[in-house]
């Protein structure tokens, strides 16, 4: 490396000369003739493309097959090709794609299948905290319960049912929504209606039991809190704290 450049000037101008073609490649930067330098940039372009790729393939793997594996190398490679998932690490290259899926016009079953998947990994991935319990609920009195502060768990992701997500995936009981959890080492899809949604939505910011309650039963007039409450407690899609 030139001495005139610093390590961080030389990745930078590096990432940008990957990025961006000859044009952008800073003189001084590589040593070596144009024609080596630009045979060399290709080389490592064609194996960073080749990488992304199969991180896609290996994030969307439902998608894939439901898509047919020629239709969706096609839209993985015009993915890539266009720059998109660049600026990211290989585990997170995938962020744009099911939006990506939407602009290509895709059935919006397959776009949907793919949004899962991704909200999927991120649930797997999550921080390891314990979910709020029924025995932690137990433990306290009425205005305990009533100042304790809960927020959505960190693995715990709420999914709109579009495209008949709900039936692909053999979610019974979706009401409209789907509601991925971890209560252990597995991640569930769950079903869950409009008052659960809206539930788990009012919690997700983190707030007192007491001021989701209040603006709960005014906008849900029709709905048991307790109940709805509880059925997120059961499926451990809350926390105490707020980890997001």
């Amino acid at each position: 490396m030139p001495a005139s450049f610093s390590l961080l000037e030389a990745q930078t101008a590096f990432a940008e000369a990957v990025v961006r073609g000859p044009d952008a490649i800073v003189d001084g930067l590589f040593a070596g003739s144009y024609d080596h330098v630009i045979r060399g940039l290709k080389v490592h372009a064609n194996t960073i493309s080749h990488a992304r790729l199969v991180a896609l393939e290996e994030t969307f793997p439902k998608t894939r097959e439901a898509l047919g594996h020629a239709a969706f190398n096609t839209l993985s490679r015009g993915y890539v090709e266009a720059g998109h998932g660049s600026a990211y690490s290989l585990d997170r290259v995938g962020l744009g794609f099911p939006h990506w899926l939407e602009w290509q016009g895709v059935a919006a079953e397959h776009a949907a299948l793919a949004r899962f998947e991704w909200v999927w990994l991120a649930s797997y991935h999550a921080n390891d905290v314990a979910p709020l319990s029924h025995a932690d609920l137990a433990t306290c009195d009425a205005a305990a319960l009533l100042a304790l502060r809960v927020s959505a768990h960190p693995a715990a992701h709420l999914l709109r049912d579009d495209g008949g997500l709900a039936e692909t995936l053999g979610v019974t009981g979706a009401g409209g929504w789907i509601l991925l959890v971890r209560p252990a080492a597995e991640v569930i899809a769950q079903g869950a209606d409009e008052a659960t949604a809206a539930l788990f939505l009012a919690f997700s910011r983190g707030a007192s039991i007491a001021e989701v309650a209040v603006d709960f039963m005014a906008q849900h007039p029709g709905c048991d809190f307790l109940a709805t409450m509880t059925k997120l407690v059961t499926i451990g899609a809350l926390s105490k704290e707020k980890m997001r």
